[in-house]
């Protein structure tokens, strides 16, 4: 096999001659990656990262409170299931949406503010609409774009060898990323209870106190209206009251029927007789005058009938004196007649309001009646919905009570260690990336040499000829920079 077949050993002589060979490609790929790393370590924004902790408590059975002797409970263990479930509990959509509407983080996405950011943001939004026209993309809620962000910024992972899960998320605000943390962590432990703890009733019964105290308000309104359209004060006294006003009232319209029967015999008597009348009303003082008067030319009359003849004149004046006194006497029976009859009237009157006002009492009574019987109701109503609704807050409070007991049953998970604001961000470390910067553009500077080197196919060295064109080489010429001959003046 002739030698310049032979196997080649690469030393430290060919790399350098590599490298120096190619020292451009080599210069121009370090200084490259450098500068692209000190510019995003200075140009991008600082990204932080906080962490919080839970701790899953072993779980005690409740029954083994009654079944176990005291001082020998024996919890269950933790195990891989239950730190799983913990995990799916924090990482449900019942906490995260909890923890966004806190936060307010519909439009926050994943917190980029730098320029360079802010530029992919726009363009990647400015996609997504195109697509969502397009119909090639569906336009996404802003409460599942923000949760969806928020879970990719979470890392929820056991704590190998323990029973604690850390909770570690990362963003540009410190505050507002330990604050989203210990959210996070409030509400899934509130998450957790929810799980775990039985209601005991605490729904029914707030219900209904909740329906009972409803009722009170009614029954208490419906009270109100009454006393107020009603006007009334002690019923039992105001029937009381009117039953003693019936009482003198009937008796006086008993008296008043009295009388008034008295003055219909009297005036069907005078309208019979009326002598009779004459007889009755005898004590008149203006009849009596009269009679008195009629008395004497009676008996005048009488003698000079003996006397003298009917057409003398003695008699003819005796006589019209004693008719004139028999025409005032029948007139002022006919006017006493008729005040009989306008007092008859006038009772008959009063009758009529005593029985309207006696009538008006009754029906005032019944009014009283019905009004006490639905004040009874209303008050009845009243008083049910008042116990009902005292009784249901007892059994609420009895039964919240119980949750809480409940609560501290089921808790079993608790927080190890909250998050702080951090203040030394993960993303950029300068010092770190500007080493490594240096390191790694050194490396890819001598690959890119390697490859450059390998990649040009010119013969560089008389080994090479030796090896591609199979002629041996007598000697080599260096390569000899020419400089170019100087200009000759005008006047040479």
């Amino acid at each position: 096999m002739p030698e310049a077949w032979m196997p080649h050993k690469t030393s430290l002589r060919d790399i350098l001659f590599i490298l120096f060979s190619k020292k451009n490609v080599f210069l121009g790929i370090w200084v490259l990656v450098v500068t692209a790393t000190v510019l995003v370590a200075f140009s991008a924004d600082p990204v932080y990262e906080a962490s919080a902790k839970i701790l899953v408590k072993p779980f005690v059975d409740p029954l083994l409170h009654y079944d176990s002797p005291p001082g020998i409970l024996r919890p269950s263990p933790v195990s891989p299931q239950d730190i799983n479930s913990e995990i799916d509990v924090i990482l449900s959509d019942e906490v995260l949406r909890k923890v966004v509407q806190e936060i307010e983080a519909l439009d926050e996405g994943v917190g980029r503010e730098g320029i360079v950011t802010k530029v992919i943001d726009f363009t990647l939004k400015t996609l997504k609409r195109g697509m969502v026209a397009v119909g090639l993309s569906v336009a996404a809620d802003p409460m599942d774009r923000a949760m969806s962000a928020l879970r990719q910024r979470l890392v929820v992972a056991p704590i190998t060898m323990s029973n604690m899960i850390q909770i570690t998320m990362t963003g540009k605000d410190p505050k507002r990323l330990a604050d989203s943390i210990n959210m996070l962590v409030d509400h899934s432990i509130d998450r957790h209870i929810q799980v775990h703890q039985s209601e005991e009733g605490l729904g029914f019964f707030t219900n209904q106190a909740q329906l009972y105290g409803d009722r009170l308000k009614t029954a208490e309104e419906d009270l109100r209206k009454f006393h107020h359209e009603g006007s009334v004060g002690d019923i039992g006294v105001q029937r009381e009251g009117n039953i003693k006003l019936m009482e003198i009232l009937k008796q006086s319209l008993a008296e008043i029927h009295g009388r008034i029967s008295e003055y219909e015999v009297r005036l069907e008597r005078s309208h019979k007789d009326p002598e009779a009348l004459t007889q009755e009303l005898r004590d008149n003082s203006v009849l009596i005058e009269y009679f008195k008067s009629l008395l004497p030319l009676m008996v005048e009359l009488e003698r000079i009938a003996q006397l003298y003849p009917d057409k003398s004149v003695e008699y003819q004046d005796t006589s019209k004196q004693v008719e004139e006194i028999k025409k005032r006497i029948e007139g002022q029976q006919k006017r006493i007649l008729a005040g009989s009859e306008i007092d008859l009237g006038a009772l008959k009157r009063h009758e009529q309001a005593l029985s309207a006002q006696i009538d008006r009492l009754e029906q005032e009574n019944v009014d009283l009646t019905e009004k006490e019987i639905q004040f009874k109701r209303l008050s009845r109503d009243f008083r049910q919905a008042e116990k009902n609704y005292l009784l249901y807050m007892d059994k609420t409070e009895e039964a919240r009570i119980q949750k809480q007991k409940e609560a501290s049953r089921v808790a079993n998970i608790s927080v190890a260690s909250w998050a702080y604001p951090p203040s030394i961000p993960i993303f950029p470390r300068k010092t770190f990336m500007l080493v490594i910067s240096i390191m790694a553009g050194f490396i890819m500077g001598m690959a890119g040499a390697f490859v450059a080197y390998y990649m040009d196919h010119t013969i560089k060295t008389p080994e090479e000829m030796m090896a591609y064109a199979d002629i041996p080489a007598i000697s080599a010429i260096e390569l000899m920079h020419v400089a170019p001959p100087a200009r000759r003046s005008h006047g040479s």
